[in-house]
């Protein structure tokens, strides 16, 4: 009892502590929050509007899983940044803009701007869009070091047809991802709604440092705070190559690769904790050529640490060529500098079905080939059906799609009948022939 009333004396008594009036004379400045941080990055912060006939905008998901988001439709809107006023260049999500016809791009000041569509990419869930540039302000996306866990940040964009809007939270994780080659995804707690869907990612020093990208919802449907964003400077290389090319096409590398966890350090009795498992080299490409084996434990890319199979895919993803792949491995507990050269497929090769096909002759006879699987890049918004055909495998011989026979590349590349719904691969695997019905490719 003594304790008690001991301690409610003291309470009492620092409560009662009278505070100190402002000097006569001396004002009182009023809190001014974020503003003058986020001030210079509105303007550029911009609404995507667009006729979806025949589709509703996929925003945000809708699935009984936390595992991965799926698609509420949400019609209308997205958002977007504004990244060269000159040139009136507006990223976005390619989620945004898949299907959608007639844009128009609406400025924060009303003004509503026809937009083009530059190029996007599923793969990243990246699109531009170029608009007339008629007194613009642009915002650059953070090209130095990302944000950390525990930063304050703030999400820009359109939610629910609103007028622009703002939400606050922190970055609770960095590497996330939903099982897919090439997300390498921030998460965030700040709100992320249905229309904030390419909107920016900023910082505390006004940096924007990712592209709002996507949002988990619960079992009963609600927000739960685990919310993405692309990185930004995931999604400035993916930006040049959209302005330059239109699509971002990825080298064959040959490497199948995979994240190391503590059951397959402990399985394989790696010394390293940390790092990305080497699982499956096909011969011939980039990979072989550059020395890397099945089994080897890559822990640095061109100097820097590597902890997640997403980084690999990236890192290889934008390698031109004449650039290569510095990587530092282990093998057999002895450390390796290997160089890989990946070369972007050219006229002499395809891709399809998620596989990278070139021609094959034995004997005079004609066809095509595997000689590569692309990692599955699914996506948020392809209801999590990846795009690589997993029955296929390096080394197939494509003979016929439907019912039409392959002889070159151009045969596979318009082999299935116009329209159809799904196709039919016939394959010689070996001394076998098999029969793999694969869902079309969405064009």
């Amino acid at each position: 009892m003594k304790t008690e009333h001991t301690g409610f004396l003291i309470g009492a008594a620092l409560f009662m502590v009278p505070i100190a009036p402002a000097a006569a004379g001396e004002q009182i400045k009023p809190a001014l929050g974020y503003r003058d941080v986020l001030a210079p990055v509105l303007p550029a912060v911009v609404r995507i509007l667009g006729d979806d006939s025949g589709r509703a905008l996929m925003n945000i998901s809708e699935k009984q899983s936390l595992r991965r988001p799926a698609t509420r439709q949400y019609g209308g809107s997205g958002s977007g940044i504004i990244i060269d006023a000159e040139k009136g260049l507006v990223l976005t999500n390619n989620h945004v803009v898949e299907g959608v016809s007639d844009l128009l791009v609406q400025l924060p000041d009303g003004r509503q701007l026809p937009g083009q569509l530059r190029g996007s990419d599923a793969a990243t869930d990246i699109a531009l869009i170029a608009i007339p540039p008629e007194g613009l302000v642009a915002v650059a996306l953070a090209s130095d070091e990302g944000p950390r866990v525990g930063d304050l940040v703030f999400a820009i964009g359109y939610p629910f047809d609103l007028e622009q809007t703002v939400t606050m939270g922190i970055v609770g994780g960095l590497g996330r991802t939903s099982g897919q080659a090439y997300e390498d995804l921030i998460q965030t707690d700040a709100n992320i709604n249905p229309g904030s869907s390419g909107g920016a990612l900023v910082d505390a020093r006004g940096r924007v440092v990712g592209v709002v990208n996507a949002s988990y919802l619960g079992d009963l449907n609600e927000e739960i705070g685990v919310n993405y964003a692309i990185p930004s400077l995931l999604a400035q290389r993916v930006a040049l190559l959209l302005e330059k090319d239109g699509v971002v096409e990825r080298p064959a590398v040959g490497a199948e690769v995979k994240t190391l966890t503590p059951s397959i350090v402990r399985a394989l009795g790696l010394r390293r904790q940390t790092g990305i498992l080497v699982t499956a080299v096909h011969s011939g490409l980039a990979a072989d050529m550059g020395g890397l084996r099945t089994g080897d434990v890559i822990f640095a890319i061109d100097g820097s640490p590597v902890a997640r199979a997403s980084q690999f895919y990236n890192a290889s993803s934008f390698a031109a060529d004449g650039r290569a792949l510095n990587l530092t491995v282990l093998r057999e507990n002895a450390r390796l500098s290997l160089r890989l050269e990946p070369k972007r497929a050219g006229s002499d090769r395809v891709r399809r079905f998620g596989a990278v096909f070139a021609m094959y002759t034995e004997q005079g006879a004609k066809g095509v080939a595997v000689i590569d699987i692309e990692p599955p890049t699914s996506g948020f918004y392809a209801d999590e059906e990846p795009l690589a055909a997993s029955d296929l495998v390096v080394g197939d011989i494509i003979m016929n799609i439907n019912t039409r026979p392959v002889r070159d590349l151009a045969d596979l590349s318009h082999g299935d009948p116009a329209g159809a719904p799904d196709v039919v691969l016939t394959v010689r695997r070996g001394s076998s022939r098999l029969l793999l019905p694969l869902p079309a490719p969405t064009p």
